[in-house]
């Protein structure tokens, strides 16, 4: 027999709906920040709150968690108990279902939920390791297949199956090494004002880590690097590099970067992440360089005061264009992201400076294009 009053028993016997379940507990009840429906999340029973009990039930499942399975997981509509290190899928708290999901492969070692979707968190002890490849599968005539899904939840997780498995592919590649046509310069990222800005804020050895396993020999091994000129889609504010018309010497140059309206020229927190970078693939081989290219983005005012007339042939679909001072401007900016915008929530417009008042009209030798700006109705 068995008393289910028994606080010191490895067993407890538990009774709800004409039911009985046995679980163990030696762990107690869990509820992690993933879960939705908090009331009855670890409650002593249904709407007791969380963390009052071992309750982890939903308005059409009821469960008893502890044990092997300590994490509850539970929504509206649906309860699961979870093993010790699970999070809750993101549907818990947005939907009626919800299920558990495990941090089952060394590609993620720690799993983290949020409310739009899953991550794995890198912290500077672990940040996951990539699959290791076995030449002796691939002699056998086997392929190695990484697959990363959401459901059922996988992170690169990998298995090897025999070419000749069949299946239902669409595709057939054949590869001949023996022949090579283009030369690949290698893979790699972008430094952009706000890979920048992110990694300002991290400790140091978290920039070990994130820079190791980008750029290091235990992590993707990437060489090359793009880096926008001037602000880009991953700036936190407009800004140009030279904005005095007809500058083409470039006697006005200025390298700068996002982190204030006036940030002196010389200032770009870019520079230390790559330099970081250049320094771990050195470690990898003593002739490795880190590869860097600059692709353009938003042009200075002067260059945006364009004037075409566009057409598309019957014969082609690329339009010809052609100059024509009697036209409008083809681009009309109005306003313009005047100081560092880092605090809007998602979905949420930074605030903007008509352009006449803003930083970047102050260097514009352009008084045609801005006294056409005036008195026009500015909007966002």
């Amino acid at each position: 027999s068995c008393n289910p009053d028994d606080a010191t028993g490895l067993v407890q016997l538990h009774r709800f709906g004409g039911k009985s379940v046995v679980h163990s507990n030696a762990t107690e009840c869990i509820c992690p920040p993933s879960s939705g429906n908090p009331n009855s999340c670890c409650s002593s029973k249904d709407g007791a709150g969380s963390n009052t009990g071992d309750f982890c039930g939903s308005m059409f499942n009821e469960h008893h968690c502890g044990g092997e399975t300590p994490m509850c997981c539970t929504s509206n509509g649906d309860a699961q108990c979870c093993k010790q290190g699970s999070v809750c899928t993101p549907d818990c708290k947005s939907g009626m279902s919800c299920g558990c999901i495990e941090p089952t492969t060394a590609a993620c070692p720690s799993l983290v939920s949020f409310e739009a979707g899953l991550a794995c968190e890198c912290t500077c002890d672990s940040c996951g390791s990539l699959p290791t490849v076995d030449p002796e599968e691939l002699k056998a005539g086997k392929a190695m297949i990484i697959t990363t899904s959401k459901d059922p939840a996988q992170f690169m997780d990998f298995k090897y199956e025999p070419l000749s498995a069949g299946g239902t592919s669409q595709m057939k590649m054949e590869l001949n090494p023996d022949v090579t046509v283009q030369e690949i310069l290698g893979f790699g990222g972008a430094f952009t004002d706000a890979t920048a800005w992110h990694y300002e804020k991290l400790s140091t050895c978290m920039k070990k880590t994130f820079i190791e396993q980008h750029f290091g020999a235990t992590g993707l091994g990437y060489t090359v690097g793009r880096v926008p000129m001037g602000a880009s889609d991953f700036s936190r504010m407009n800004y140009v590099l030279d904005n005095f018309t007809d500058d083409y010497d470039l006697e006005h140059f200025c390298l700068r970067d996002d982190s204030a309206t006036d940030a002196p020229c010389g200032t770009d927190y870019k520079i230390p992440a790559i330099k970081a970078a250049q320094d771990a693939i050195h470690k990898v081989s003593s002739e490795g360089k880190l590869k860097l290219f600059v692709s353009s983005w938003s042009a200075p005012l002067w260059f945006k005061d364009q004037r075409w007339s566009c057409t598309v042939p019957d014969t082609a679909a690329i339009p010809v264009c052609t100059y024509d001072e009697t036209l409008p401007p083809t681009v009309t900016c109005s306003e313009v992201i005047d100081a560092p915008c880092s605090d809007n929530s998602i979905g949420e417009s930074c605030p903007t400076t008509p352009l006449h008042e803003s930083s970047i009209a102050k260097f514009a030798s352009q008084p045609t294009f801005l006294n056409e700006q005036q008195g026009k109705e500015h909007r966002p």
